[in-house]
C-alpha cells in the first residue's frame, strides 16, 4: 500500500518544517439540513405516517360518527460496510527537511505528536467530512470506481422514485435569469411543500444555479441586491434558503456526468443518512506496528442513505 503523504520538494533554497495545507471546500454542515440515524445495522425499515387532516365536523345527532384516515407506508434504509485504511513509513522523511519532526532512536518510526501525524489528521478528517457527502449523493453500485460504487446515493435514489422532476435542458452556461425560473418551477411543482414553513425547507444548488441566481438578484438595482453585490452573504428564494453544493460541482466535473445544473428542493431532514456509529471515522485509530515499523490510520463503520417522503422532493436536472 501506498504511502499517505507524498513528498514533491526542491531544494534551491532554505525550508522551514512546517506543513501549510493546501486549501480544500468542506462539505455543508450535515446535521443542519439531513436527517442522521446512528442505529443502522446494515437495513433498517422506517414508517412513514402520511397527513391527517379535516377530523373536525359539525355535530349533527347523538352517536359517533368517525371521519379521518391516514395511511402508513415504510422505506428501507441499507448500509454497507466502509473502511479508511492509510499508512505512512517514517523512512521517506529521512532525507528531508521534517527529519527534525521525527522522535529519535528506536521511537523514530512512530509519527505520534509530531507535526506529521497533525497533517495526517487535518487532512483525513477533511476527506472524511467531503468523502462522506459527495457518496450520499453520488453513489452508484453501477459505477465503476469502487468508491462511488459502495452505495446508491440520493441522485440515483430520486431518479427511480417518485417525486417531482423538472427537466434543466440548458448543459452549457445558463442563460440570464434561467436560475429564477427553475427555482419558480419547482415551487409549484409539489404543493405538500408549499404547506411547509419556509425556514423548515432548502433549495440545495449547484454553484453554477447559485451564481446564476444571485447575478439576478444583483442585476435588480435594489437596496438588497447591491448589498450582496458588496458585502456577499446567505441567498434566499421566497424566504427559503439556497445553499450551493460545492461538492455537487466538483464530483460531476471529474466524472464528466450529464446534467451540470442541479436543484433539490425538500423538507430539512427528509434526506436521512443511516450508520451504525453516531459520527463515522469519529472512533478511528492511529497507531504504530512495531514490527513493519508503519504508521497506521484506521476507520470502520456503514453508511448509506435514504429519503422519506417523494411529495416532499422536487428534483430538477
Amino acid at each position: 500500500m501506498a504511502n499517505a503523504i507524498t513528498i514533491v520538494e526542491t531544494w534551491a533554497t532554505e525550508h522551514v518544517a512546517e506543513i501549510f495545507l493546501k486549501p480544500v471546500f468542506t462539505a455543508e454542515n450535515i446535521v443542519d439540513t439531513y436527517s442522521v440515524d446512528p442505529t443502522v445495522n446494515r437495513s433498517k425499515t422506517i414508517t412513514l405516517a402520511n397527513e391527517l387532516k379535516r377530523i373536525i365536523q359539525k355535530k349533527e345527532s347523538c352517536g359517533f360518527n368517525p371521519v379521518g384516515t391516514f395511511a402508513l407506508g415504510e422505506k428501507t434504509i441499507r448500509t454497507e460496510p466502509c473502511v479508511i485504511n492509510l499508512e505512512q513509513c517514517a523512512v521517506d522523511f529521512y532525507d528531508t527537511i521534517f527529519k527534525q519532526n521525527l522522535k529519535r532512536g528506536s521511537d523514530i518510526y512512530d509519527l505520534g505528536g509530531t507535526v506529521l501525524e497533525k497533517a495526517m489528521v487535518d487532512r483525513i478528517n477533511t476527506a472524511i467530512t467531503n468523502d462522506i457527502f459527495e457518496l450520499c449523493w453520488f453513489g452508484n453500485t453501477a459505477h465503476s470506481t469502487n468508491f462511488f460504487k459502495t452505495f446508491d446515493g440520493w441522485f440515483k435514489l430520486l431518479e427511480a422514485g417518485s417525486c417531482t422532476k423538472v427537466d434543466i435542458s440548458t448543459t452549457g452556461e445558463l442563460a440570464p435569469d434561467e436560475a429564477i425560473d427553475i427555482l419558480r418551477q419547482m415551487y409549484k411543482g409539489s404543493a405538500p411543500l408549499r404547506a411547509v414553513k419556509p425556514t423548515d425547507k432548502v433549495f440545495l444548488v449547484t454553484d453554477t444555479v447559485y451564481c446564476n441566481l444571485i447575478e439576478t438578484y444583483e442585476n435588480m438595482d435594489t437596496d438588497t441586491g447591491l448589498s450582496r453585490l458588496a458585502d456577499g452573504g446567505p441567498l434566499t428564494f421566497r424566504g427559503i434558503a439556497v445553499e450551493p453544493q460545492l461538492v455537487w460541482d466538483a464530483s460531476i466535473a471529474s466524472q464528466t456526468l450529464p446534467d451540470p445544473h442541479r436543484v433539490v428542493y425538500t423538507k430539512k431532514e427528509n434526506l436521512i443518512i443511516g450508520t451504525d456509529v453516531k459520527t463515522p471515522g469519529s472512533d478511528a485509530k492511529l497507531f504504530l506496528d512495531e514490527l513493519e515499523e508503519k504508521f497506521y490510520f484506521k476507520a470502520n463503520f456503514d453508511l448509506g442513505v435514504q429519503y422519506l417522503f417523494d411529495e416532499y422532493v422536487v428534483y430538477a436536472r
